[in-house]
């Protein structure tokens, strides 16, 4: 857990449940699915890797000032 401060911008921050986030950390399966999601994403991700929102049932990316424009989904789900 933990991260980089220089990784906190707008378009790399996502408002987790600490459950979920536990659950990212501590299960495989559920980091996985949250890697596919787009709400867990690695060092090498770009910023630009749109999320999957769960009660819209939509892709989104966020901006650089904090926006979500919705986005199709990441070619490897398509």
């Amino acid at each position: 857990m933990g991260g980089s401060k220089a990784m906190d911008r707008f378009d790399n921050l996502l408002r987790i449940c600490p459950d979920l986030n536990y659950s990212m950390e501590s299960d495989s399966a559920v980091a996985t699915e949250a890697r596919d999601m787009g709400w867990k994403l690695g060092k090498w991700d770009g910023f630009d890797t749109p999320y999957f929102d769960r009660v819209q049932m939509k892709w989104y990316s966020l901006t650089e000032s904090g926006e979500k424009r919705e986005s199709d989904p990441p070619n490897y789900l398509i």
